[in-house]
């Protein structure tokens, strides 16, 4: 059985598939992109508000 992070993946591989039109290597490389850029901005620091 897939890890369940594996599945979601999958998931959300084959939507941008049928919906955008992407084929399986441009999806794969979407998601990947969208998670680096989603690590990227949480390692920035939180802004203080006083």
């Amino acid at each position: 059985m897939p890890a369940k992070e594996e599945r979601w993946d999958e998931r959300d591989k084959s939507a941008l598939m049928a919906r955008i039109g992407l084929s399986e290597d441009e999806a794969f490389r979407a998601l990947q992109k969208a998670s680096m850029d989603n690590a990227a901005w949480s390692t920035l620091p939180k802004p203080r508000f006083r």
